[in-house]
């Protein structure tokens, strides 16, 4: 028992409970249709809650952390909630569960970490751009054509070890493992692949850094053909389609700080893309540039005032075809404290892609154009209740599919329990 409490003395743990729960009207073009009575949707009520229990152990190498979070939504609760029970309605009430495992250890010279971002459950593709994002989901889903139910799941295990080889050098290696999408394949294909990349870091000064990063991907996307060009009159039985992509990039990063305040940092370098052209089978390999320039401006003593303005090029592969192409990202966000208590925040994003440089002929089919914006107030009401009002707007037209466009007004309240420590 006394070896126990002095081997149990020497880490710190918490236990963190905290809840956001959203209200929020949103008008979506093309909107939904009741059969009985022969209506539309004009304006929905969404409403949701995300509970969420975070717990941590530390010393002084090692650290765990375990995180879970069900979020519940309620489409269209203006027609009654309704627990899905065989053919999916309009209105059900959609569970997702997400699940969050960190592990980290250190010395002076080593890090290694690991981590495994899990999530399960119902989706609704009017939603995929307003739900809280899965833990290790970093860019947003694609909606599909029509409003519609799916079945959701996905896994993205990673890791990675860093090593300190001089004062202003550090290596690193990483690799992973990511699935995810539809788990009937019929509407939201399945996306599944390993990765791995190594990089070196050099700090040239107090104000400069470079760095070089060479990664390999190898994505299989597997689902439901994409639609027939020019279109069948009648719609065509489901088959199946699986694109692979192998991508291999090399990029060298330059980051210097131009003042106290501000930093800019620029990347170039060059993507090989192995994929198989569809009219004849054939591999071929395109090279596509790559490029990253991004702006982070402190607007003034308060840490939280922050201006971000970033510019991306790089090959991406559509969730909805498994289609590489070259994808232009611009995005800005600033986030701007007008009061110690007040936060508001502003978010811009356009992207737009472009076929890559081949003879296949559906290298310039189902390009897709996305803009975003969003604002939000925040207020501090109590150190354990945010409160929270925003305003969001998406719009996506990709060839061959609907064009697809939100808008969502919404309230949130999000309250935290007293940190558990032990």
């Amino acid at each position: 028992m006394i070896a126990a409490a002095v081997l149990l003395a020497q880490y710190a743990g918490t236990l963190d409970f905290l809840d956001t729960t959203r209200v929020g009207t949103r008008a979506t073009q093309p909107p939904a249709l009741l059969s009985d009575p022969p209506r539309k949707i004009v304006l929905a009520l969404d409403l949701s809650t995300a509970p969420t229990a975070r717990f941590r152990m530390a010393d002084r190498r090692w650290s765990w952390t375990l995180s879970y979070s069900p979020v519940l939504t309620a489409r269209d609760a203006e027609l009654g909630l309704r627990w899905p029970s065989g053919s999916p309605q309009i209105n059900d009430a959609l569970l997702l569960h997400t699940g969050l495992a960190t592990f980290g250890w250190h010395d002076r010279f080593v890090s290694v970490g690991l981590t495994e971002a899990a999530a399960y459950g119902m989706l609704n593709s009017a939603l995929l751009y307003q739900l809280p994002a899965a833990p290790g989901q970093t860019t947003p889903l694609q909606s599909v054509p029509q409003p519609t139910t799916i079945e959701f799941g996905s896994s993205n295990t990673e890791g990675n070890i860093a090593v300190r080889l001089a004062r202003p050098v550090v290596a690193a290696l990483s690799g992973g493992y990511m699935v995810s999408g539809g788990l009937d394949q019929n509407i939201l294909p399945e996306q599944y692949g390993g990765r791995a990349g190594a990089s070196v870091a050099i700090t040239l000064s107090r104000s400069d850094a470079v760095s070089t990063l060479a990664n390999v991907q190898d994505l299989n996307t597997s689902g439901p053909c994409p639609p027939v060009v020019p279109s069948p009159p009648q719609p065509a039985p489901i088959a199946l389609c699986r694109e692979r992509t192998l991508v291999f990039q090399l990029q060298e990063t330059l980051r210097h700080q131009l003042s106290a305040a501000a930093t800019l940092s620029a990347s170039a370098g060059a993507a090989v893309s192995e994929l198989v052209e569809h009219d004849n089978g054939q591999e071929i390999l395109v090279i596509q540039p790559v490029g990253v320039v991004a702006l982070n401006q402190r607007l003034g003593a308060n840490p939280a005032a922050v201006l971000t303005l970033s510019a991306q090029l790089s090959p991406t592969v559509d969730i909805l075809t498994g289609i590489p192409s070259e994808r232009a990202q611009l995005t800005a966000t600033m986030a701007n404290p007008i009061l110690s208590s007040v936060l508001i925040t502003f978010t811009l994003s356009a992207m737009k892609s472009a076929a890559l440089f081949t003879s296949d002929p559906s290298s310039d089919r189902y390009l897709v154009t996305v803009l975003s914006g969003a604002i939000e107030g925040r207020v501090r009401l109590s150190p354990q209740v945010d409160l929270g009002v925003g305003l969001q707007a998406f719009w996506q037209d990709q060839e061959n599919f609907a064009t697809f466009s939100s808008e969502i007004g919404y309230l949130s309240v999000t309250a935290r329990a007293p940190t558990l420590h032990f």
